[in-house]
């Protein structure tokens, strides 16, 4: 069953407060104040499933906004306008209020995650707890593919939210865990967590591949320690400096052999020699010409 329609502008006077809260002054001028200045930045929420009982929307969310706009004069608001049950409608009420005080980020995932599963889009979801769609779905993808583990130590503030994210896109349980494990560990942050799984799969595939070949009984379960995780890093490293090393002599070498060529041909002396010895042509390699190196010397 669809829930939501689109952004609609409904007249004030046909919209119910269901929970009327107090507001604060100070808060509620300031609101006012941005909206005449910068217009509303996101609109309200209201229920249309039970207008047959009393002829208006039921406020799901945005009660200050609606008094802002009284308060400007102005007979008809923006709306998001959802049919939901009460319950569902309490939900994303409490959602978005707690939005504003940054809420525990497991919480606001699961929150999210009853929003996907009433009928809700990411879209619409995102207009009401003033998010990004991108985010919303990184919080889903969190509460449903995480390992319970992980959402632990998110929970238990062991591991950042962003760097819980990236780790629950990864299908494999206990890879997930080894990255939590490496995280907060601090072996590496969550900027290389990407690195890192191709490290592990690469070390899996070869753990599997000798399992294989041993054909024992009693190998038991391929898993990748933290310590053996940081050798595999570490020789990873290495490998990595000693190829920059290499590359780096190689190009100091180039780099003098380039400009020892181009100070030769720039002496008309040799030139004349060359010239009258007729060596003027250039050798090709590999099909390049290599005249294209030297544009000094003359035709």
């Amino acid at each position: 069953m669809k829930t939501v329609r689109n952004v609609v502008e409904i007249k004030i006077d046909r919209i119910k407060i269901i929970n009327p809260r107090e507001r604060d002054p100070a808060k509620f001028a300031e609101n006012v104040a941005s909206i005449q200045r910068l217009g509303l930045k996101r609109p309200i929420v209201v229920n249309s499933r039970f207008i047959k009982e009393h002829g208006k929307y039921e406020l799901v969310c945005g009660q200050g906004r609606i008094e802002a706009f009284q308060k400007l004069k102005r007979d008809t608001i923006p709306a998001l306008t959802v049919d939901v049950d009460r319950e569902t409608a309490l939900i994303m009420s409490i959602a978005e209020n707690a939005t504003r005080s940054m809420p525990p980020p497991i919480w606001f995932a699961q929150v999210v995650k009853g929003l996907v599963e009433s009928g809700m889009s990411i879209d619409n979801i995102a207009v009401i707890v003033d998010r990004s769609p991108v985010v919303v779905r990184d919080y889903l993808t969190l509460i449903e593919h995480g390992d319970r583990r992980l959402i632990n130590a998110v929970e238990q503030q062991r591991i950042a939210v962003r760097a819980a994210i990236a780790i629950s896109r990864e299908p494999n349980g206990e890879l997930q865990q080894l990255l939590a494990k490496g995280i907060e560990s601090g072996l590496f942050d969550a900027n290389e967590i990407s690195a890192v799984r191709k490290i592990i799969q690469n070390r899996m595939r070869f753990l599997q591949a000798n399992q294989a070949k041993k054909e024992s009984k009693n190998s038991g379960r391929l898993e990748l320690s933290i310590e053996a995780l940081r050798k595999e890093i570490k020789r990873k490293l290495d490998k990595w400096d000693d190829f920059i090393r290499r590359s780096r002599r190689n190009e100091n070498q180039i780099t003098i052999l380039s400009d020892s060529c181009t100070r030769l041909f720039e002496d008309s002396d040799w030139l004349e020699v060359i010239e009258a010895q007729k060596l003027t042509e250039f050798p090709k390699l590999r099909g390049d010409d290599l005249s294209v190196l030297f544009p000094t010397m003359k035709k």
